[in-house]
């Protein structure tokens, strides 16, 4: 039996955790098709490792790093805006870089490294783009060019939604109260309807906490309930803008089942949305892998980052008592 050994860092954005591989450190018998194989053997939360995705850190022949991502199930992602800002804090350490530009399935992110958010975390702010609300190009095969605030009762008779891609696409509601059952509900409905959904949707239930701060729950596609979805943090921002239970060009308080992070959306004609939030390393480890399955044979030499471990927990404490 042939063995590999492959080197990771477990990271998160706002509790949404991910494998982290540099593609220099993916050994050769490990071959490019394979690597849908490997998000969903080493993502599977049954075994020993566990995550909502792999992360990959590649090079650009054009910009200062390329992110590919692959979801719990193997599929690719056009984006991932949590997953991003962990890619940016690794570019950013090894290029000595303050801001850079990453290349992704469908375009590019600016990043750029920001004070703490709270003490002990490091903070990375991105530009979420573009965002588009056409039905055609989300894609959403509905009644009219576009789809907000509007009754899908194949999904839900007793909720409003609005469709839109920044860039992976979003299915959001603005609701009274989050009921997880509900929310899967939804998710099961978008994959029931394919002639409706024909790439799937991500779908997230919006709920005001005060003014400028929300609460933001996802079914994310590919991956199920999750802690956080960057991008769907930045759609909900925009739909609560839009419906005025947050303000334009003022500083959002997005909380989720796994942290905070702040948006900021410029007008209702803006490209993209701006999301600060923390870059989590959990720890650094070795991963013995069967070259032919892929399985797990071992976790080994792991370094854990207790410190900022320990300073996210703080913040999580904190902010969780604000939402209740």
């Amino acid at each position: 039996m042939l063995t590999v050994e492959l080197r990771f860092t477990k990271c998160h954005g706002s509790g949404n955790d991910f494998v982290m591989i540099d593609q220099h450190a993916i050994p050769p018998a490990i071959q490019p098709e394979q690597l849908s194989k490997l998000s969903q053997v080493m993502c599977d939360r049954s075994g020993p490792l566990g995550g909502d995705g792999i992360l990959i850190v590649a090079p650009s022949e054009t910009l200062d790093g390329k992110m590919i991502m692959y979801n719990t199930d193997g599929t690719e992602a056009e984006m991932c805006g949590n997953g991003m800002r962990c890619v940016a804090r690794k570019l950013i350490t090894n290029q000595s870089l303050q801001k850079l530009e990453v290349e992704t399935k469908n375009g590019s992110v600016v990043c750029w490294k920001v004070p703490e958010i709270y003490p002990g975390v490091y903070s990375v702010s991105e530009i979420i783009n573009p965002i588009n609300l056409q039905a055609r190009d989300v894609p959403i095969h509905y009644n009219g060019a576009t789809v907000v605030n509007t009754a899908i009762p194949e999904v839900d008779p007793d909720a409003q939604f609005t469709a839109l891609s920044i860039p992976n696409p979003h299915l959001i509601a603005i609701v009274p109260e989050i009921e997880t059952s509900r929310l899967l509900d939804w998710g099961k409905a978008v994959v029931a309807n394919p002639s409706i959904f024909p790439n799937g949707m991500n779908v997230s239930m919006v709920r005001k906490v005060e003014d400028n701060h929300i609460f933001v729950s996802t079914n994310e596609r590919g991956c199920g309930l999750t802690a956080a979805c960057g991008t769907a943090i930045s759609s909900s921002s925009y739909v609560s803008c839009l419906n005025g239970i947050c303000q334009y060009n003022q500083p959002i308080l997005v909380q989720t089942e796994g942290g905070i992070s702040y948006s900021l959306v410029e007008n209702e004609d803006a490209t993209g949305v701006t999301l600060t939030g923390n870059a989590t390393y959990v720890y650094e480890a070795t991963a013995r892998l069967n070259a032919n399955t892929l399985k797990i044979e071992a976790i080994e030499e792991k370094t854990i980052f207790e410190e900022e471990n320990s300073a996210y927990a703080a913040m999580l404490a904190e902010f969780q008592e604000r939402a209740n």
